[in-house]
């Protein structure tokens, strides 16, 4: 596993057993991030490559790699960029998969466009798979694992989030798309942004697990993140690094709101080798500061009222019953991943360069 959280000499993937292990104790989990992978990598030294090179040998990699090569395409700043990178390299994709999620998904419209111009200028033989990923699914995934949901990997304790693990690991419309095709296929996602921490004038790389727990999955193939293409992934620590030291009046404060998209979401974006998304939603990430991701958020609560009379439902607020004899320091009101955030360890990029010193 490259990722996953430990207590004591338990492993797991899900982040909720973690808590029950630890009896609710964060100080007693730690969260394992490429730690086994990447334990003799240099991250003092940036790659010399650029990043356009490296992404577009990340494409030749992939492409290489396999028979079948699957994009999973939102209308974000990510996958827009994997999409952009595979034209300009001239590599093929074989699939791209987009899904409107609930009944209404601001994002799919421009997806869907995205996928279909692609197929008719870049690969007519590209297949175009999209699907609606309903809520009715949830319910259904609450009702066959019971209560046992919060062993489930990742952590499911919102209602109405749908997730690649959900996908991946529970029977559903993604679930069937994965199985077609090819035993070594690819499914790329646009998993993530380098995290960097800036403290007593020295940078460093590190991730966050709330960040990951609803990508925990073998199914998926981090595009940006993977633990076979490290350089590419260094790289865009410097990147970031550069763009935050040309900031007035930087700090560990700004870099911690920036990172969690309160502020400059689209020059942050930028800074990291994204290209402009089409989706004006995306591009200021209005999504980002909209969500409530807390097992009480509004759309959450109109969900459940929906389907008070589901099993799914019934077992859903047991399992959350279970969280919270464990975590008397949570109320479902709060996003429970925002709450329990466990950061992996840190490792040393460079020492902080004040903007005189650029010049």
């Amino acid at each position: 596993m490259a990722i996953y959280w430990q207590v004591n000499d338990i492993k797991t993937q899900s982040k909720t057993q973690a808590l029950l292990l630890a009896n609710g104790d964060l100080s007693r989990i730690n969260f394992h991030f490429h730690d086994e992978q990447w334990k003799n990598k240099d991250y003092t030294k940036e790659p010399q490559k650029s990043f356009s090179e490296l992404a577009i040998d990340r494409c030749k990699f992939l492409r290489q790699k396999t028979n079948w090569l699957s994009l999973w395409l939102s209308s974000g700043y990510d996958s827009h960029t994997i999409l952009k990178y595979f034209k300009i390299s001239n590599e093929k994709l074989d699939q791209i998969v987009i899904y409107r999620r609930g009944d209404w998904d601001q994002e799919y419209q421009y997806s869907k466009k995205q996928a279909m111009e692609y197929k008719k200028y870049y690969n007519p033989k590209c297949v175009i798979e999209h699907f609606v990923m309903p809520h009715k699914q949830h319910t259904n995934i609450y009702e066959n694992l019971k209560e046992n949901w919060i062993y489930a990997p990742g952590l499911s304790a919102r209602f109405t989030k749908s997730s690649p693990t959900w996908m991946s690991y529970y029977p559903g419309a993604g679930m069937k798309i994965l199985d077609k095709n090819s035993s070594d296929r690819i499914d790329l996602t646009g998993f993530d942004k380098p995290r960097v921490d800036l403290h007593d004038g020295k940078w460093f790389a590190f991730y966050p697990d709330a960040g990951v727990v609803d990508m925990i999955s073998q199914r998926f193939t981090g595009f940006y993140i993977d633990e076979e293409d490290f350089d590419f992934y260094l790289k865009q620590h410097y990147m970031v690094l550069a763009w935050f030291e040309s900031l007035e009046n930087i700090d560990d404060q700004l870099v911690h709101m920036v990172q969690s998209h309160k502020l400059h979401y689209r020059e942050w974006n930028i800074s990291c080798g994204r290209m402009d998304p089409v989706n004006p939603w995306s591009s200021h990430g209005y999504s980002k500061h909209l969500q409530n991701h807390s097992a009480q958020s509004a759309c959450g609560a109109i969900l459940q009222k929906h389907y008070q009379t589901s099993k799914g439902l019934h077992y859903y607020y047991q399992g959350l019953d279970l969280i919270k004899n464990s975590c008397s320091w949570w109320e479902p009101t709060q996003d429970l991943a925002r709450k329990s955030n466990i950061n992996s360890g840190k490792k040393l990029l460079r020492n902080f360069k004040r903007n005189e010193e650029q010049k």
